[in-house]
């Protein structure tokens, strides 16, 4: 059986401009991953990644 629904995932990034979070009626900047994560994920910023397989 195939699937064919998107991959998601997150990306580890160092900065992360462009993305704000609606937090306690506010808009702030995202927060960093904790110190206590994965090592790639420390101190940084998660960004949404998705994956398509297109096929005709």
């Amino acid at each position: 059986m195939s699937s064919y629904g998107p991959l998601l995932g997150a990306l580890p990034v160092i900065d992360n401009k462009n993305s704000m979070i609606y937090r306690e009626g506010q808009w702030k900047k995202p927060l960093k991953t904790p110190k206590n994560a994965a090592k790639n994920y420390r101190n940084k910023h998660s960004i949404l990644a998705m994956e398509l397989t297109l096929t005709d």
